[in-house]
C-alpha cells in the first residue's frame, strides 16, 4: 500500500502522475459535472479536450462509458474510473459525440490539483484505488511502496519488496534510463515495454522528486499481454492465410488467363469455368470464416438478446438438407422441446456455430450414413445442442488439435472435401464468447458426437421438467 509519506508532490507532477495512469479518470464536482478527464479518459470517450459544463450522466451515455465511483472523499471532488460499456458492432468505440461545448486550457487541471493538494493525504488513498501498478522508487532506485495493482501482478506484498532494489522485482528494466529520467527534470515522461516472466509490461517513469540527482520515481505499469498475444495470433493468421490463399488464386489466374485467350474447346472451356468457380469459392469462403473468426475477438455483447436454439437448430437442418441428400447421408433433426430453448446472445454467431457443427459432421460421413440434431435442456441450468455422425471419427493423436485454425483431419476417404479448416475453431469461440463450452467424444471409423452447451435465457427458464443431463 502506499503510505501518506510515500508522496510529497507539487502540482505539476501530481498532474503528470494522473495523466500516465493506464486507467480512465474522470474527476467531477458534487453536482456530478466533469471538471477533468486525464489523456486515457479523453480516448476512451472520444474527447481531444476537457468538457465544460457537461454531467457525468451525460459523458457516460454519449460515449458508452460506464464510471466507477472511486472511495476517495476529498472536499468538493469526486473520482470515477471510466470503463467501456460492452459494445456492438452498431456502436463502434471513440466516437462520442457529446453536443456540449468543449474548452481547452487549463484551468480546468487547476481545480483538480487545487482540491486535491488541498487535502495532500488523500493522494495515496487515489493511487491505491487505481487498477494500475504503481511502483515507487527513492535515489537509489530501493522500493518504496508498491500499490495493490502492481503487488496482485507480481504476486509480491509490498513487506517483502519494501527496500529492494528495483532489479529483485524487475530484472528487465533498463536501470540506465531510470537514472537519466532522475537527472533530467525537463525530460517529462519516458516510456518503456519489457517481459516480466509470463507477462508483457508497458510502463511510464513519472519522476516526482525534487530537481536533482535525489529524485524519486513512479513507475505506472500497465498489463499489455491480452493485447501482444492477440497480435501474436494474428500475424500467425496473416501467414496462414497468405499460404492458403496463393494456390488458389494462382490456380484462378491461370484458368482465367486460359479462358480470355480464348485457347479452349466448349467441353474444357466448361471445365476450366467449373474449375475457376472453385476455386473462387474456396478462397470467398476463407475470407468469410476469417472475418466471422475476427469479431469472435471483440466483445460483442452488446448485440446480445433472446435467441430461440430451437428456431436456429430447425433452420440449419433445413439450410443443409440438400447437401446431405447429394452427399449420401442422411440428416435428421430429433423432435424439438415443446417450449421454447432460448439463450441469450448473437444469433447470427450461434446460427453459424450450429451450421458449421452440421456441415462438419456432413463433410466426414461417408455415403450411406446420417447425421443427427438434437437439442436438449438440461437440469443444469444449460441449453444444448448435439451433434452426432457415423463419420470416419477422428484420431485420438489428432483430438487435441481440432479446435486450431486451419487444422484439418487428412484422411484419404475424405480428400475431396474441401474447407478452410476453421469451421471448429469458429465454434469454440463462439461458445466462449457466450459463457458455454463445446465438447466431444469420437471413436475412429465410428463416428463422433460434438455437443455445444451454453447457458439458458433466466427469463425465459420454466419451472418444467427438462431432461436429464
Amino acid at each position: 500500500m502506499i503510505a501518506d509519506q510515500s508522496f510529497t508532490l507539487r502540482a505539476e507532477q501530481l498532474l503528470q502522475l494522473l495523466e500516465a495512469l493506464s486507467e480512465p479518470i474522470a474527476v467531477t464536482d458534487d453536482r456530478q459535472i466533469v471538471h477533468y478527464l486525464n489523456t486515457r479518459a479523453q480516448v476512451a470517450t472520444g474527447l481531444e479536450a476537457h468538457p465544460q459544463g457537461l454531467s457525468l450522466q451525460e459523458l457516460s451515455d454519449a460515449s458508452q462509458v460506464q464510471p466507477r465511483a472511486l472511495p476517495i472523499p476529498v472536499a468538493g471532488l469526486r473520482l470515477y474510473a471510466l470503463s467501456p460499456h460492452h459494445k456492438g458492432p452498431e456502436h463502434p468505440g471513440n466516437t462520442a459525440s457529446v453536443g456540449a461545448p468543449v474548452q481547452t486550457g487549463d484551468r480546468y487541471q487547476d481545480r483538480l490539483l487545487e482540491l486535491l493538494l488541498a487535502e495532500p493525504g488523500r493522494i495515496p488513498d487515489l493511487l491505491n484505488a487505481m487498477c494500475t501498478g504503481l511502483i515507487g522508487l527513492d535515489d537509489q532506485l530501493r522500493i518504496t511502496f508498491i500499490s495493490p495493482g502492481a503487488g496482485s501482478l507480481f504476486g509480491h506484498k509490498e513487506t517483502a519488496a519494501t527496500g529492494r532494489d528495483i532489479s529483485w522485482l524487475m530484472p528487465q528494466i533498463d536501470q540506465g534510463l531510470l537514472r537519466e529520467c532522475q537527472r533530467a527534470p525537463d525530460k517529462g515522461q519516458a516510456s518503456f515495454t519489457l517481459q516480466q516472466d509470463r507477462y508483457a509490461l508497458a510502463g511510464q517513469i513519472v519522476r516526482i522528486g525534487p530537481p536533482g540527482d535525489a529524485a524519486q520515481l513512479v513507475l505506472c505499469l500497465l498489463d499489455i499481454t491480452p493485447y501482444q498475444a492477440r497480435a501474436t495470433e494474428r500475424a500467425s493468421l496473416l501467414r496462414i492465410v497468405i499460404h492458403d490463399l496463393t494456390n488458389p488464386l494462382n490456380i484462378a489466374l491461370n484458368l482465367a488467363d486460359l479462358l480470355r485467350h480464348g485457347e479452349l474447346h466448349d467441353e474444357e472451356r466448361e471445365e476450366a469455368m467449373a474449375m475457376l468457380m472453385e476455386q473462387l469459392r474456396r478462397m470467398h469462403d476463407l475470407l468469410r470464416d476469417l472475418s466471422l473468426l475476427d469479431q469472435t475477438t471483440e466483445d460483442i455483447s452488446q448485440s446480445f438478446e433472446a435467441t430461440s436454439l430451437d428456431i436456429l437448430a430447425a433452420a440449419v437442418v433445413n439450410d443443409l438438407k440438400e447437401r446431405a441428400q447429394e452427399d449420401g447421408v442422411r440428416l435428421a433433426l430429433t423432435p424439438l422441446p415443446p417450449h421454447a430453448v432460448s439463450v441469450y446472445g448473437n444469433g447470427r454467431l450461434l446460427q453459424q456455430a450450429i451450421y458449421n457443427l452440421v456441415a462438419n459432421a456432413i463433410k466426414y460421413t461417408l455415403p450411406g450414413g446420417w447425421v443427427r440434431v438434437t437439442l436438449r435442456q438440461r437440469r443444469d441450468g444449460q441449453a444444448e445442442i448435439i451433434v452426432a455422425d457415423s463419420g470416419i471419427g477422428i484420431p485420438p493423436a489428432k483430438q487435441a488439435s481440432i479446435f486450431e485454425p486451419f487444422y484439418r483431419v487428412r484422411d484419404p476417404r475424405t480428400a475431396h472435401v474441401n474447407g478452410t479448416g476453421l469451421g471448429l475453431s469458429l465454434v469454440r469461440r463462439v461458445a466462449e464468447q457466450h459463457h458455454g463450452e463445446v465438447w466431444f467424444h469420437s471413436v475412429p471409423d465410428r463416428g463422433s458426437i460434438f455437443a455445444l452447451r451454453l447457458p439458458l435465457y433466466q427469463d425465459c427458464a420454466t419451472s418444467q421438467a427438462t431432461e436429464a443431463s
